[in-house]
């Protein structure tokens, strides 16, 4: 048999397949063929043995096997008269578990045949049947067709002791490997080649579905699960329908709906999807076995302003493109995108697509009908991929997923979207894409409850500042301020409002105009705040502590008629001509006014203040909010999760600027509580701290990162028992601090263009989660997570956060065009109301809370691939010493990009920080693209005047920070220096040292596969192909072969341990 035995060369398709084979089980199992068929009672094996010897001596691919030498693998043919086993195996169970267990077995391509038949036997009222399983390597799906066919055949004529005449072989395997060749050199095979690549040159590589874990790029295959709906007979007719009217095929019906799904769930308008496209247009390899199946990928372009219709007629000509690109090998096309410096791994494994009319329910095999049993497969080569199989029945349309990678409700939620989708496209195919509905009316009704559409928003009439003074009223000898020793009574607050009030009347002050307010940290900033709102104006809060050019621009774009500060301040302060008050210097005369009100009517739709935020242009823009949102705002930090009351007392604990510094003010004075105000500046934790013990204050709001400056030095909370944070997110080790500490955390969410709170969420210590999510809306405010038409999105899907409701502001202070685009119509709401795109991104939690997933403007494209820091900085969070994480893309050189993470570690740690250590921790989790490639440890991150992070303060890394600067360690031991040998020679290079990562050298799959060869004919030992994805640096590698060697069941032969493991369980099964 040896003798007679022929090597065909692999097709390209085919040795791309041989490779993923020997990656590992998993992988390999996943290119299995498994078919399966029940019978009312058992097949007769003997009948079923001869016809299949009669099948193995005709075809090629069922006397093949494949070998490799030297790296090098190829289908070793045996002669048509070898006396080959037949590998048919009479086994018990159900045909579904026995498929179940094929569909989770690897064969093993070495084993001639490689092919395995499983004859199931009947009884016990459990039907019999047959199982196939048969590598894809060799085999596709007309192949099942032709083989299926003849075998009944076949049968049936043993069975009938009758002749059986098959019908004329088609081409043979080294034919079949000519005609690619041929193709590929030819100039119609390399303008073909050209054509695809530059079709796909751009695309992104990945789809961002929402995964509940990042997948892990060195996995080739994942586990699978699944997920399926039925279109009825009548949704059906309606698709096939609308097909003939457009002149399409239902496939590209059902394609269209797929791509629009897709893209709703992932916000991307342009993405791959890989097809098999059969190559099977000339005569003589249409009816003969072999892999005759090429990958295409198909480019989807979304434009939500085009009719579906269009969409439709769009994919039927990418259809029909793929039909004339059926003969390229895709491999050609990955070579030359990589060699354009694109990455086309994701686009081939991670979304699927496939079509099938069923034509075929089961074939007569002589007395028996073996009706086909559809077997889901146990591993796929996507991560998610649509199955739609069309019968007489309807077309069920089966999503295949990673079963790690996606939450089950998600994935059936998905299913119904589709077929909401698709019937959407076919009832008017004229509707545009972003007007196409995919909610159910009960989903809509569930994001309506959780947007809070329906809460009624809080009075604001009267002006916030009657809030106060009705406190004043009721409690005039409370204690409103305390600073340091001294105190302030509201009646005496009230009273110097009052006197400054109007004196600024007296200036000619307005309502509804702008006073700036340019004061230190104490009872003056609260006495001018107030007093600026009994007058009927809107303050500007200006920090004294920004540079003098920032606040001369505020100043100016401002145009304020009046400035108040100090006399100490004005040194900084540009002259202008406002006219200029200094509290302190104009006490006196502040003091003739009157102390009564000055009884000035405020509306509701009036400003309250304008907060300047920082703007992408690089100058910074006014946000003004009413007295209307601010009013709901200050009821909700009453009567919400802080739950203000007079015994409470407050620390500010930010700058004058900060939006949350406004509400800590007036919610204060507003609930009949305490202000403390600490002495110096906001930055400085010492006198936070000092402030913290003398007056035991009850509650904190800062920014996380602030919070976590004051507390560092702590030893005692004292009477604090609720810290709201908002302008960042927070980290699970923040959240599980203040739960250790007994302390109640409130994560406030909410832009300064919407009142400074939209969504809160109390986080309670005795039940304290560390995931802490953003909350829901706050009473009067509604929140909307939606896509890029501005359409809900569902439930776990990622989304713009827009708000709307009474928090919404007026605008940005003289920036007509700036606020325009941001503030745009409500499509929700009532007529003329207003929502804020706030650029923040976020999905919604199942129990009707929203989770923040970073911002759109923080998104970045590295080297082509689409990253979104946070996840990145996520992932930092959790490894162990690391307390802060931020992570940026920087450009310290031209057009060299760079993907930096900063961290600082956690006080009293010990070890300190490690970037090596730490990158090692992150490729646990998150694919190679996304592992920074220079690291920064600081002792803190530094933060602005508003206690954010200063992201343009941070340190640009220096050269030993690259994470692939790697210090070269000469090998030692022989096994090192043979490998450094292999792996230099491979790749190229002077030298390996042991800390080097074979992937990082410019190592691919390829290379890979060669360095396993040569490593075993060295060493004469099995090498599975995984062990250097398992240990890719020389020192890991070289260990693992060391332990592989000296087990004995490793040394030759080398078939390696796939095929050995496949080889013992079919032996097991054997009777």
């Amino acid at each position: 048999m040896t003798a007679a035995m022929t090597s065909v060369p692999l097709t390209i398709a085919q040795n791309g397949l041989w490779f993923l084979s020997q990656v590992d089980e998993h992988t390999s199992a996943s290119y299995n063929m498994v078919f399966a068929f029940e019978s009312a009672r058992a097949l007769d094996a003997g009948l079923m043995r001869t016809a299949l010897a009669q099948m193995t001596a005709r075809h090629e691919v069922l006397r093949a096997a494949v070998r490799a030498h030297g790296g090098i693998a190829q289908l070793q043919v045996a002669a048509p008269g070898a006396a080959l086993e037949v590998p048919l195996y009479c086994v018990s169970g159900s045909v579904l578990e026995v498929a179940r267990s094929e569909s989770a077995t690897p064969l093993d391509l070495a084993r001639l045949p490689c092919y395995r038949a499983l004859l199931i036997e009947a009884g016990a009222g459990q039907p019999g049947g047959l199982v196939l399983s048969i590598p894809h390597l060799i085999f596709d799906d007309a192949s099942a067709t032709a083989f299926f066919d003849e075998l009944a055949q076949r049968y049936c004529a043993l069975a009938q002791d009758s002749s059986f005449q098959a019908a004329a072989a088609g081409a043979s395997l080294h034919d079949i490997v000519q005609r690619e060749m041929a193709f590929s050199a030819s100039p119609a095979g390399r303008a073909a080649v050209s054509t695809v690549v530059a079709r796909l040159l751009g695309m992104p590589d990945r789809l961002a579905l929402p995964r509940r874990q990042a997948v892990r790029e060195s996995l080739q295959a994942c586990s699978a699960a699944s997920a399926s709906v039925m279109l009825a007979p009548q949704a059906l007719a309606q698709v096939h329908a609308l097909a003939r009217r457009m002149r399409v095929t239902p496939a590209a019906m059902y394609l269209a709906a797929y791509q629009i799904l897709l893209s709703r769930y992932s916000g991307q308008n342009d993405f791959g999807i890989v097809m098999p496209v059969a190559n099977r247009g000339a005569p003589a390899v249409q009816h003969c076995l072999a892999y005759l199946t090429n990958l295409c990928v198909v480019r989807a372009h979304i434009d939500n302003a085009q009719s579906a219709g269009a969409l439709v007629a769009s994919v039927r000509d990418q259809l029909m493109d793929l039909q004339d690109e059926n003969e390229v090998p895709f491999p050609l096309i990955a070579k030359q995108l990589r060699r354009a410096g694109q990455d086309v791994r994701g686009a081939l494994s991670q979304i699927g697509f496939s079509y099938l009319r069923s034509g075929r329910h089961g074939w007569q095999f002589g007395a028996h009908h073996l009706r086909v049993v559809e077997v889901a497969p146990a591993y796929l080569k996507n991560e998610f991929k649509l199955d739609v199989l069309e019968s007489e029945q309807g077309a069920r349309c089966l999503f295949l997923y990673d079963r790690d990678g996606f939450e089950p409700p998600l994935v059936e939620r998905m299913a119904g979207h589709y077929v909401a989708l698709l019937q959407a496209i076919a009832a008017d195919p004229e509707r545009l894409l972003k007007h196409l509905p995919m909610l159910g009316a009960a989903e809509q009704d569930q994001l309506r409850a959780w947007s809070g559409a329906a809460v009624p928003a809080a009075d604001g009439g009267g002006g916030v500042h009657l809030l106060f003074e009705q406190q004043a009223a009721r409690t005039p000898g409370a204690r409103a301020l305390l600073w340091g020793a001294h105190c302030l009574s509201y009646g005496e607050l009230d009273a110097r409002a009052n006197q400054l009030a109007h004196h600024l009347r007296a200036l000619g002050v307005l309502p509804d105009t702008l006073v700036a307010l340019c004061v230190e940290r104490g009872p003056e900033m609260v006495v001018g705040m107030l007093a600026i709102l009994k007058a009927g104006a809107a303050y500007v809060p200006l920090d004294p502590d920004y540079p003098p050019q920032r606040l001369a621009y505020m100043l100016d774009d401002c145009a304020a008629t009046v400035l108040l500060t100090e006399q100490h301040l004005q040194a900084r302060l540009p002259r202008r001509p406002a006219h200029t008050v200094c509290l302190d210097a104009e006490r006196a005369a502040i003091a003739c006014h009157p102390t009564y009100a000055t009884g000035v009517a405020t509306l509701g739709q009036q400003l309250a203040y304008c907060i300047y935020t920082s703007g992408s242009t690089g100058q910074p823009k006014g946000a003004v909010n009413t007295h209307a949102g601010v009013a709901n705002l200050l009821h909700w930090y009453r009567h919400g999760s802080a739950g203000l009351g007079r015994a409470d007392r407050v620390m500010l604990a930010s700058s004058l600027s900060f939006d949350l510094t406004q509400k800590n003010i007036l919610g204060t004075l507003a609930a009949g509580a305490t202000l403390i105000i600490p002495d110096g500046p906001a930055s400085d934790p010492d006198s936070f701290r000092r402030a913290l013990q003398q007056h035991q204050p009850t509650h904190v709001n800062c920014a996380p990162s602030a919070w976590r400056a004051y507390a560092a030095g702590l030893t005692s909370h004292g009477a604090l028992r609720s810290v709201v944070l908002g302008g960042e997110a927070i980290d699970a080790a923040l959240a599980a601090d203040l739960a250790g500490a007994g302390l109640d955390l409130v994560n406030s969410y909410g832009p300064t263009e919407c009142a400074d709170v939209a969504l809160s969420y109390l986080n309670a210590a005795a039940a304290a989660r560390t995931d802490v999510p953003l909350g829901r809306p706050i009473p009067g405010v509604q929140v909307y997570i939606v896509d890029g038409a501005n359409q809900r999105v569902p439930a776990g899907v990622v989304g713009e956060i827009c708000i709307g409701g009474a928090g919404v502001a007026r605008g940005y202070w003289r920036r007509p065009e700036l606020t325009a685009e941001r503030f745009v119509p409500d499509p929700f709401g009532a007529p003329g109301s207003r929502m804020y795109r706030s650029g923040d991104l976020g999905r919604w939690l199942a129990d009707g809370s929203i989770a923040f997933l970073g911002r759109l403007d923080h998104q970045v494209k590295l080297r082509g691939m689409r990253i979104e820091p946070g996840e990145i900085e996520a992932a930092l969070l959790r490894c162990p010493g690391v307390r802060q994480a931020l992570v940026m893309v920087r450009e310290d050189q031209p057009g060299e990009q760079k993907l930096v993470a900063y961290v600082t570690p956690i006080t009293g740690a010990g070890a300190p920080l490690e970037p090596a250590v730490l990158r090692a921790q992150l490729a646990d989790s998150l694919p190679a693209y996304m592992l920074p490639g220079a690291w920064v440890v600081l002792d803190t991150l530094p933060l602005n005047p508003n206690g954010k992070t200063d992201r343009a303060a941070l340190p640009a890394p220096d050269a030993s920070h690259h994470a692939a600067a790697v210090t070269y360690v000469a090998p030692r031991s022989a096994q090192e220096r043979r490998v450094a040998a292999i792996w230099a020679t491979l790749l190229k290079l002077p030298q390996v040292g042991l800390q080097d990562n074979f992937f990082m050298l410019g190592g691919h799959s390829l290379l890979a596969a060669q360095v396993v060869a040569q490593v075993e004919e060295q060493l004469r030992v099995a090498v599975p192909m995984r062990l250097l994805f398992d240990a890719p640096t020389l020192a890991d590698f070289a260990r693992a072969l060391d332990t592989l060697a000296a087990q004995p069941a490793s040394i030759a032969p080398l078939g390696g341990p796939i095929q050995r493991q496949a080889r013992g369980r079919a032996t097991q099964q054997s009777h």
